[in-house]
């Protein structure tokens, strides 16, 4: 969270003419309730399942869209099996301060909340580092978000996938 995966997301598939899929944005919609209100409902094992659903789909479209996942999507073995050979996964890095910068330091969001005597930096540095390995088993390339904005970082990635499907 916080890298910049909807903002860039968005304005790479306009580079690629694709469609754009914001899987929190598709789960919301389709449930009718906030994400943390899911979590809070019917706990994350359920909104991961919902999310590997549309994860599913999003990959079998004809139309090949670009996909935002949320950033926990890679914790599911068969999530990360789906993005290692149904698609070209690009993982979006971001410095635990500036990810804290860009969400907030008091972000509603269900996986942001600090243990006690933990700092929002502390935890977005400790959930990175649980996911680490999984985000790079399956991306086949990695783009620092800290610094240019979103369109410029779209053009890059637009030129270097370019490369790579070649």
């Amino acid at each position: 969270m916080g890298v910049g995966k909807t903002a860039v997301g968005r304005r790479l598939a306009c580079h690629l003419d694709r469609p754009f899929v914001d899987l929190d944005a598709e789960l919301v919609e389709r449930e009718g309730r906030a994400i943390p209100e899911i979590f809070a409902t019917d706990g994350e094992d359920r909104f991961r399942a919902l999310e590997s659903e549309l994860l599913d789909e999003s990959l079998d479209r004809a139309d090949a869209p670009v996909v935002s996942t949320g950033g926990g999507v890679v914790k599911s073995a068969i999530n990360r099996e789906w993005l290692r050979n149904r698609a070209v996964t690009v993982w979006l890095r971001g410095d635990a301060a500036t990810i804290v910068a860009r969400v907030g330091p008091t972000a509603a969001r269900p996986l942001l909340q600090p243990a006690e005597g933990e700092s929002m930096v502390d935890l977005v540095e400790r959930l990175m580092a649980e996911r680490q390995d999984l985000y790079a088993e399956v991306a086949v390339l990695t783009m620092d978000t800290d610094h240019g904005s979103a369109h410029h970082l779209a053009g890059w990635l637009s030129d270097r996938l370019a490369t790579a499907l070649t």
